[in-house]
């Protein structure tokens, strides 16, 4: 049986600088994408990938949209939140904080939620007295599992989370 030859990271990093995702590459040269991975880290690099482009815009867009409506010196922009549960240090960083009203923003892209929201909600809670969700693609409505799960945190939480469609307030 005949070895497989090694492929260079030349070839990894060309293919990285012409911002191909971590699974287009590994797909084309054969390799894993940890193998990919490792060599992006390597050499610090990270594909760009379309989705990741839009999740920023949208944070960007999100983040311009507060600061004309509120003070930067009221906005706190990935402020560390540290807890510590099961013996040892949580680290939480929420998009925004909004000191005068004691909020958190969080942006989604897209309103399918995970399981760990309802953890980093309870996190949040402890710092603030509203979190608010901000997406900008899909109705809750469509997702059955996100509307049991919002359900669920409305019953445990009362008025103190809300989910909110900006997408006709923000535009990218």
């Amino acid at each position: 049986m005949a070895r497989k030859p090694k492929i260079s990271e030349f070839e990894v990093l060309r293919y990285l600088k012409a911002r191909y995702s971590y699974r287009n590459i590994a797909g084309r040269l054969g390799i894993s994408i940890g193998s990919v991975s490792r060599i992006a880290n390597k050499y610090g690099l990270k594909t760009v990938t379309k989705e990741s482009l839009q999740g920023y815009l949208w944070e960007f867009a999100c983040k311009k949209y507060l600061l004309e409506r509120y003070p930067l010196s009221d906005l706190k922009f990935n402020n560390y939140m540290f807890e510590y549960e099961s013996d040892k240090w949580k680290r939480y960083i929420p998009d925004v904080y909004i000191e005068s009203e004691r909020k958190v923003i969080e942006f989604k892209l897209n309103c399918t939620l995970s399981k760990d929201i309802v953890r980093k909600i309870r996190h949040y809670l402890k710092f603030a007295d509203k979190v608010e969700f901000w997406f900008k693609y899909g109705k809750f409505s469509d997702f059955h599992t996100a509307r049991n799960l919002i359900i669920n945190i409305k019953k445990e939480f009362a008025n103190k989370v809300e989910f909110k469609d900006m997408s006709q307030k923000i535009r990218i």
